[in-house]
């Protein structure tokens, strides 16, 4: 299946334990929005991500996202700057897993 606007190449950091697995993932699509938000001290500029990874390239809560690709050998404290992935959730269609779809807030 051909996925319109997946031109973009992200790095996916995961941390299990004390390990940080880091995976490569071109073809994929990453959208950052920003949008006016409001709590007791006024105004401010909230921003969202959406990531789409076709096939079965997983996304995890909890997981560092990067643009481009990303350094091997990094520590998690390194990736502060990183988006962080708050939701994510497998596409299916026709019986296999057509995308994964995560997102979150930066």
């Amino acid at each position: 299946m051909v996925f319109p606007f997946c031109e973009s190449c992200v790095t996916v950091y995961r941390r299990r334990g004390d390990a940080i697995s880091r995976f490569v993932y071109p073809d994929c699509h990453l959208q950052r929005r920003c949008h006016g938000a409001k709590d007791s001290a006024g105004f401010y500029r909230k921003w969202d991500f959406l990531l789409i990874v076709p096939g079965d390239r997983m996304v995890l809560p909890g997981d560092r996202v990067t643009l481009g690709v990303g350094p091997e050998g990094v520590r998690w404290e390194d990736l502060q700057e990183a988006l962080t992935v708050g939701y994510s959730a497998p596409y299916i269609m026709d019986g296999g897993i057509c995308h994964w779809q995560a997102g979150g807030k930066m």
